[in-house]
């Protein structure tokens, strides 16, 4: 399934999909761990809605998770912005230290010993700080 050079909205319904956005901001709707999004480098800002565990291919700027199950979003090397289902803010912290998250979006890093239950982290990786 391709898109046609607008703000497309890719949707393959049921079963493994294979969809391949273009110019435009994109937002490909995922159902199946098989489903495969394509973007090629500077065509818009595109956002992944997935109902599944899913990691942000290349070029893939955003991801929301959907749906009621627990489930895990992964990003890519850029600026992404990921926003969690209601489930998995309602998870309580395991084992690991909370990070700061504002609005579900990643904007400062720090150490806080203290449960936030506001905030729906629970864990981060390969993270990269810079010291200033």
């Amino acid at each position: 399934m391709s898109g046609h050079g607008d703000n497309d909205i890719l949707n393959g319904q049921s079963g493994n999909d294979i969809m391949e956005g273009s110019q435009g901001n994109d937002t490909y709707v995922v159902d199946s761990a098989s489903d495969q999004v394509i973007e090629q480098t500077d065509e818009g800002i595109d956002t992944v809605k997935s109902s599944v565990v899913f990691t942000l291919s290349d070029n893939l700027e955003n991801l929301e998770l959907t749906g009621e199950a627990e489930l895990v979003g992964i990003g890519n090397e850029l600026d992404n912005e990921i926003t969690e289902n209601s489930k998995n803010r309602d998870l309580p912290p395991v084992g690991f230290t909370k990070y700061g998250l504002i609005d579900v979006t990643l904007t400062t890093v720090y150490n806080d010993a203290v449960p936030d239950e506001q905030l729906g982290l629970r864990y981060l990786a390969n993270v990269e700080l810079e010291k200033d």
